[in-house]
């Protein structure tokens, strides 16, 4: 089953605007040598741009086929994370607090790096259980309330003691999720960790680079 993903597009009246202006172009204008066609066309491609501009965008929904791991648990967590991903955006978008958007905008390129990881490697799905089940629905919940708080205006203490408490959960969510991507990588920095040691230890054993005792004695020396 495909996804549809809505994208803006410019209105296909600009498309009419810039054949008009070639047109009308043409007929005051005879087109006679080579630079008139480039003047031509330099004016059809400015009446588009300013038409393009001028003109409110056209909204246009594709199918967009989701990319699968082969491993059903990896695929579900994905799904539901950028799902979850796309109603923290939307919420972020009418939030006018620069410190919430901020740390949701922040929170949001986290995931999309842990969401990538487990892409990478299905078999972390496990791993990021918590942060789809629980993390990032309770996230879009007080998101939401925050913004709610917002556009009332925000007044009270009560209500200025919740954004408060909210902006300061988002915080402390953005950096444990930092915390979590960071580990999702712990693999992989030790594997590139052999793989130098061993590349190291071959290239000094064909005499290509000093081995590692050589150069401890070496510093040995100098001291």
């Amino acid at each position: 089953m495909s996804d549809k993903k809505s994208i803006k597009l410019p209105s296909h009246r600009s498309f009419y605007a810039a054949g008009g202006a070639f047109l009308l172009y043409a007929l005051l204008f005879p087109l006679y040598r080579h630079g008139d066609y480039l003047i031509a066309a330099a004016v059809t491609a400015f009446v588009w741009l300013a038409a393009s501009k001028a003109l409110p965008k056209e909204r246009v929904e594709i199918e967009e086929k989701p990319v699968t791991t082969g491993d059903s648990l990896a695929d579900g967590a994905l799904k539901e994370g950028a799902a979850y991903i796309a109603s923290v955006r939307e919420i972020r978008r009418g939030i006018g607090s620069k410190v919430m958007v901020s740390r949701l905008a922040s929170i949001e390129r986290t995931t999309d790096n842990i969401l990538s990881a487990v892409r990478s490697d299905p078999r972390e799905a496990p791993k990021v259980r918590r942060l789809i089940s629980y993390y990032l629905p309770t996230l879009i919940k007080l998101a939401s309330y925050y913004k709610m708080l917002e556009e009332q205006g925000g007044e009270g203490e009560n209500a200025k003691s919740s954004m408060k408490r909210i902006e300061d959960n988002t915080a402390t969510l953005d950096s444990a999720l930092k915390k979590q991507l960071d580990l999702l990588y712990e693999n992989d920095a030790l594997d590139i960790s052999t793989d130098i040691t061993v590349m190291e230890s071959m290239l000094a054993q064909e005499g290509l680079s000093e081995s590692p005792y050589d150069k401890l004695k070496q510093n040995g020396g100098e001291e």
